[in-house]
């Protein structure tokens, strides 16, 4: 797509599909410090331009941006009005965001994550008094009902959500066809079906294992069937001292289904040592079948690797009836409280309540539209998740609503640990309630 004459972009070198992984990756990200009030002066703005304003986001690694996507949209049918496209590196977007949040040199509009549990989030956001409020506004009328804890505080709506983000196995349907693998119907089968992929030559799983966000998100996928399946109130009983990640029998369940994977040969050889680009070479050169990332890689690792067809499922619980995935409103724009261009801001967001316009976003993402799905449409990637999305059995990343993101690190780096045999479940369980406090 031709970048729009009006939208400046900085350029910076990155690693291919980690636009795909952007909300998840940042989930790592070490906080900037989110203390200390507003700062001083107000949202950096756009020129004298009422009308105009900038545009805070992590960069698009690999294809066109979502945001410039639905930046061109709105400039062609508001030719008064100027986004100014404000991009920083996803490895360190949380921590820029914090600096200049605290400075009041902050965009006008940037990106946050719903819920508590990442460095820039919505709730401590506005708790600290930088996010403008949005109730009464369109947005109200488009936050799904499993989404309104992550982004209300206090009874006030504070971002605006963008699409709706499904997180389950990203599989190159290509290769696992080449080697005869079916995604089975239980975990048990699924470890039997493990050594015969090996036998092939290659890995069911590919695993980042030197990455926290990977093997953070690897544990929350199988955590969705063995915990929140059963029981979706676990956070706020865990937020109410009721239970512990320690004594959970669902959250001990789950970690030992990583260390069952690892003895089945699950994972690739050297998985503890795997980065994100093991993933994308892994799938994009089908020596690995599946990812634990998010579906809009399935679009991604699609342009990478033509010759390749990949979809989204769903990975399999010991009991199918518990098998879920994720879906939720996992990306999300807020407006800087002290900026001057909120009228113009409010009036971006009343315009991508509109469905074909929310549709723009997803388009560019990968992910689904916030409004106006309709499942009987899906691009053939979800087609084998669409009974999922019917019948509504999914759930939110469980860490958007973590006490914080220690909570998250916590697990990503002990995953990591029982990978090289450095921890226990016991120890990183542990971990995780005190990081939560």
């Amino acid at each position: 797509m031709t970048q729009h004459s009006r939208i400046r972009r900085s350029a910076s070198p990155g690693v291919v599909l980690l636009a795909a992984l952007t909300g998840v990756t940042l989930a790592g990200c070490a906080a900037g410090g989110s203390g200390g009030g507003n700062g001083s002066g107000s949202g950096s703005g756009s020129g004298g331009d009422a009308e105009s304003f900038t545009l805070g986001v992590p960069i698009t690694e690999a294809g066109d941006s979502p945001y410039q996507l639905i930046a061109d949209a709105y400039m062609e049918e508001n030719p008064d009005v100027t986004i100014e496209l404000k991009e920083l590196p996803n490895d360190g977007f949380a921590q820029a965001l914090n600096t200049q949040l605290q400075s009041g040199s902050a965009p006008d509009v940037f990106y946050v994550q719903p819920g508590s549990g990442n460095t820039q989030s919505v709730i401590p956001y506005a708790e600290t008094g930088y996010l403008e409020p949005l109730t009464g506004t369109a947005t109200e009328d488009i936050v799904p009902e499993s989404s309104k804890g992550d982004l209300y505080f206090e009874d006030e709506l504070y971002a605006h959500p963008l699409d709706l983000s499904v997180i389950s196995a990203v599989v190159n349907q290509t290769a696992a066809e080449e080697v005869g693998f079916e995604m089975p119907e239980t975990f048990d089968e699924l470890l039997e079906s493990c050594q015969a992929v090996a036998d092939e030559g290659k890995s069911v799983f590919v695993v980042a294992g030197t990455a926290p966000p990977n093997t953070g998100l690897t544990a929350m996928l199988l955590a969705a069937s063995r915990v929140y399946a059963e029981n979706p109130d676990w956070n706020a009983q865990r937020a109410a001292g009721e239970v512990t990640f320690a004594e959970d029998q669902g959250w001990q369940d789950t970690l030992q289904a990583i260390l069952d994977m690892k003895d089945a040969g699950c994972f690739q050889p050297g998985a503890e040592g795997g980065d994100f680009a093991a993933i994308t070479n892994g799938l994009g050169q089908g020596t690995s079948l599946a990812g634990f990332i998010p579906s809009g890689a399935a679009f991604g690792l699609g342009a990478e690797a033509p010759d390749s067809e990949f979809n989204v499922q769903a990975v399999p619980a010991e009991d199918p009836a518990n098998t879920v995935i994720s879906a939720s409103a996992n990306n999300a724009l807020g407006i800087n409280a002290k900026s001057e261009k909120k009228e113009a801001a409010k009036a971006f967001f009343e315009w991508l309540a509109q469905p074909e316009n929310a549709a723009k976003y997803a388009e560019g993402s990968g992910n689904l539209p916030i409004v106006g799905l309709d499942t009987a449409a899906l691009p053939p990637q979800y087609a084998p998740i669409a009974e999922y999305l019917d019948e509504e059995r999914f759930i939110s990343l469980p860490n958007a609503t973590w006490a914080n993101g220690e909570v998250y690190t916590n697990l990503g780096v002990g995953v990591q640990g029982l990978l090289t045999g450095q921890a226990t479940i016991e120890q990183v369980l542990q971990s995780m309630d005190q990081a939560w406090g």
